[in-house]
């Protein structure tokens, strides 16, 4: 069993529930299919007008105690998927929804203590699993942010690393990537990948213009490797009424 499927046993963790919940977003048609413009860069690997990448990227869709949000991530094995710790903290209900409309129930979800990172199980088996790379990027490559911004149309966009800075949003200290790519939220969570579809990263930030900022390869590895100390994902909701 690989370290990714092995995390499974580390996951038996219910999510929390509340007592009278707001009303959330209304569910996906069956049939609905996110509109994407495909990359100029997708060559010959389409299916049904999407990229590899692009197939990867999953909407999030998060209820807490107070309202929802959205997000995006990516599977890393049949039944488990990376997004943004900030994504899901809290929540009562998570739904991630494939490019071809397909949704997938979260049984249970951890984060990070450290990271801004989570690590969601699925009931259902998800595909279009999204491999690691080897190592991250160096200064110029170009990579690939594939994801939902504002909870919207999947998008892909594209640009240079450009550095490995500080973190300067969270307590903990660590080191993050600075892309030179656009993203808003709703990406947090996307996968960040090379040019080889490989993982290399996990989008969390911007500046809603042209700059983003992403979890290093390093960070997420971290945290997959000590997953046994995550922290179970609960909520704080009190029955109202």
């Amino acid at each position: 069993m690989t370290r990714r499927g092995a995390v499974a046993a580390a996951l038996a963790l219910a999510l929390a529930g509340c007592g009278v919940l707001p009303q959330g977003p209304e569910a996906l048609p069956p049939t609905f299919i996110p509109h994407v413009t495909p990359s100029a860069s997708a060559g010959a690997h389409l299916v049904g007008g999407f990229s590899p990448v692009e197939r990867q990227a999953l909407r999030v869709r998060v209820r807490t105690c107070t309202g929802y949000g959205s997000g995006s991530a990516f599977a890393i094995d049949a039944t488990h998927a990376v997004t943004n710790r900030h994504v899901v903290k809290g929540a009562t209900d998570i739904t991630l929804t494939g490019y071809d409309g397909t949704s997938y129930r979260v049984t249970s979800s951890v984060i990070s203590t450290r990271a801004d990172l989570a690590l969601l199980t699925v009931k259902d088996e998800l595909p279009n699993v999204t491999a690691l790379a080897e190592g991250g990027p160096q200064v110029g490559d170009v990579v690939s942010i594939a994801g939902y911004p504002k909870g919207e149309e999947l998008a892909l966009t594209v640009g240079p690393f450009l550095a490995l800075v500080p973190e300067t949003l969270d307590d903990a200290p660590d080191y993050v990537y600075e892309i030179a790519a656009e993203s808003h939220p709703g990406n947090s969570g996307s996968p960040v990948v090379n040019q080889a579809g490989e993982v290399v990263g996990v989008l969390y930030a911007s500046d809603d213009v042209h700059t983003s900022y992403a979890v290093s390869l390093k960070t997420l590895n971290d945290f997959l490797d000590t997953i046994d100390d995550a922290k179970r994902n609960t909520s704080s909701c009190k029955a109202q009424g």
